[in-house]
């Protein structure tokens, strides 16, 4: 029963892999890229499949909520740091005029979406995504 989900694993990714290979190269590379990667998908699930399903529940679980705690602790850190910078006068004027539209104006709320706009943009990211 394990290779027959294996199997169906790796027959259900070949088509969208070729069709995205093919989209870079030509058609013979499309095949042996998905056929490639079919393959590793097969020997994973072949793995994962011997892992009963309580296991690979539970360490799916733990998994996400590392992840959940990880991103957690990267969002305090990035508002700490933007709280510092606005108490150092450091304020980016790009995010601190969005702020105040976001705040619809309001200046008692204008540091509060100027930290949420640092947050989100740590690196000044939003420049780059308006070119």
């Amino acid at each position: 029963m394990r290779y027959l989900i294996s199997f169906l694993f790796a027959v259900l990714f070949w088509f969208p892999i070729a069709k995205v290979i093919d989209l870079f190269t030509g058609d013979a590379v499309a095949i042996l890229g998905a056929s490639i990667a079919s393959l590793v998908v097969f020997l994973i699930s072949m793995k994962f499949l011997t892992i009963s399903g309580r296991d690979l529940v539970s360490r799916l679980v733990f998994v996400v909520q590392d992840v959940n705690n990880n991103v957690k602790q990267r969002k305090s850190i990035l508002y700490a740091q933007a709280e510092e910078e606005f108490d150092n006068g450091k304020i980016d004027k790009g995010l601190w005029s969005q702020a105040l539209v976001k705040a619809n104006g309001d200046e008692t709320l204008r540091k509060v979406e100027y930290m949420k706009l640092r947050v989100k943009y740590p690196n000044n990211d939003y420049k780059n995504r308006e070119k």
